[in-house]
């Protein structure tokens, strides 16, 4: 299994802010799946937006985590 890092909280911003709330996690893992969804427009086209990656892990101990 892989040492896996990935970052946990939120992070926000304004017109003139960026409040970054997050830390690292690291534990042992695999990834089992990943997918990316993207903004759509009102007429159903894809937006410029970065979107949402959502990814699966599975713990060396069987435990399941989901990243997004």
């Amino acid at each position: 299994m892989d040492k896996i890092t990935v970052k946990i909280g939120t992070i926000t911003g304004g017109s003139n802010f960026t409040q970054d709330l997050t830390r690292e996690v690291e534990f042992e893992g695999e990834e089992l799946a990943s997918r990316t969804e993207y903004g759509t427009s009102d007429r159903g086209y894809t937006t410029d937006t970065r979107g949402v990656t959502e990814t699966l892990y599975k713990t060396a101990d069987g435990r399941l985590v989901g990243a997004w």
